[in-house]
């Protein structure tokens, strides 16, 4: 007997993908599962979807709620999930985005790995993007062989790697203490670090297929201040504060770290930045062990800040840089333009 799956989706304004999205998970080989589906205050047809699937459908479940914001939609999922309402005992958690599409086979696969290495997280090694209206719906129905995959343990270099929470499966056991901080942008970042690190090891597979559907007017599409990330690193710094952390992991800095082709669009972010990391009080042997963060209280201006951070790769492209398209062309050498049409 498969050990019962609950699956979150989260609902906003989204009558024109959600069909298909709740057909993937109703055609799920995985069948001992249940969808919890959020549907956070939409204003189009969402809901009265969502209630078809509801009637003719047992495993599918609604809740409605005022706009809250993706990760709180999450948040009520969850909590549902850890309730006295829920009338399974769910043994695996999945997050599934209302305008995405899996797989038929994505969870029985998705669990393959994760049982196969007796792990907390299993992950989808490859998503695969598509373009909205712009493609083959036969692109869904390919199944795969299930595989072991691999398993890797969480270290400094890979604690931000793959933490969207649609690509994964999660052991119920993990997240029951865990939830999305409350903001409107970035709410996977601190809610995936920190699930990795709970995990400390993570299977991954290629035979989970996720489609990911890319479109105008989703909030990846949509451009956000800098300082939206502050609430995320936050969220972060505090989960390793109280864990006893920051000695173990490298805070990841780079999420609040200004690209230099930002830097005169938002000209008061560094200042900013200094006072928000001043606020959190970082305790000093802390701020040595993190390199950017000593880097951002130390400098005079962001100027002097980007250049004392940068990457190999930012450094190289801003000495020596050959752009060739149909609209310029540019040939820099050691920082200087030889040459530029």
């Amino acid at each position: 007997m498969k050990k019962p799956l609950s699956i979150i989706i989260p609902i906003y304004n989204v009558e024109q993908y959600i069909k298909e999205c709740l057909d993937s998970i109703q055609a799920q080989t995985y069948t001992n599962l249940q969808a919890i589906l959020i549907n956070d205050g939409s204003m189009d047809g969402s809901e009265e979807i969502a209630r078809e699937y509801v009637k003719s459908d047992s495993r599918f479940i609604l809740i409605n709620q005022d706009n809250k914001g993706l990760g709180e939609a999450r948040n009520s999922g969850l909590n549902y999930i850890f309730s006295s309402q829920n009338t399974q005992q769910t043994e695996y958690i999945g997050l599934v985005d209302s305008d995405d599409v899996i797989a038929k086979d994505y969870y029985e696969n998705l669990i393959f790995c994760l049982e196969s290495h007796n792990a907390l997280i299993a992950k989808s090694r490859d998503i695969f993007v598509f373009k909205d209206n712009a493609y083959d719906s036969q692109i869904f129905a390919s199944m795969q062989h299930k595989e072991k995959g691999i398993v890797r343990k969480v270290t400094n270099n890979n604690l931000v790697s793959k933490i969207d929470p649609w690509r994964s499966v999660f052991k119920s056991s993990l997240l029951k203490n865990l939830r999305f901080p409350s903001v409107r942008f970035a709410e996977d970042i601190p809610f995936g670090v920190c699930a990795n690190i709970m995990a400390q090891r993570i299977a991954l597979t290629k035979t989970a297929r996720y489609f990911y559907r890319v479109r105008e007017g989703s909030l990846t599409k949509t451009s956000h201040p800098p300082q939206d990330f502050f609430k995320a690193f936050e969220y972060i710094y505090h989960f390793f504060l109280q864990h006893d952390l920051l000695h173990t992991y490298t805070l990841p800095t780079h999420i609040i770290r200004l690209g230099a082709e930002y830097a005169n669009e938002y000209p008061d972010y560094f200042a900013e930045l200094q006072d928000f990391i001043r606020s959190l009080h970082i305790a000093p042997d802390v701020i040595q062990r993190n390199h950017v963060i000593r880097m951002i209280l130390d400098s005079d201006n962001v100027e002097d800040f980007l250049k004392k951070t940068e990457s190999f790769a930012e450094w190289r492209k801003r000495n020596f840089r050959i752009h060739i398209n149909q609209k310029k062309t540019i040939i820099k050498l050691f920082g200087k333009i030889l040459y530029q049409k």
